[in-house]
């Protein structure tokens, strides 16, 4: 019994449709795996970003705490270090409130 070209076509049509299919998966596939490699590079770079903005505000901490001349200070609290008053130690703050740098 011979197949008739018919059957044949539509043997053809279901292959090719199969085959195209087929392809879409594979692109999908393809797709995902690319979004999901930007996606991850985004994340990275967000990172580095985050650091380095980090890193900025350190700097200007920094900057912020390091001495530039002279500063106004006012006399927290005054001690008698002996008893005849002649000896005494004064406890400093700066006027504005802003830290100081440790030495």
């Amino acid at each position: 019994m011979m197949m008739s070209y018919i059957s044949i076509i539509g043997f053809v049509v279901v292959g090719i449709t199969g085959m195209q299919a087929l392809l879409i998966v594979i692109d999908t596939f393809k797709r995902s795996t690319h979004a999901q490699l930007i996606r991850e590079q985004d994340t990275k770079l967000f990172a580095l970003r985050v650091e380095a903005a980090r890193k900025r505000v350190l700097v200007s901490q920094e900057k912020h705490l390091q001495w530039a001349g002279s500063r106004k200070f006012e006399i927290k609290r005054k001690v008698h270090e002996d008893p005849n008053a002649d000896i005494c130690s004064f406890y400093l703050a700066p006027h504005d409130g802003r830290a100081i740098p440790t030495f």
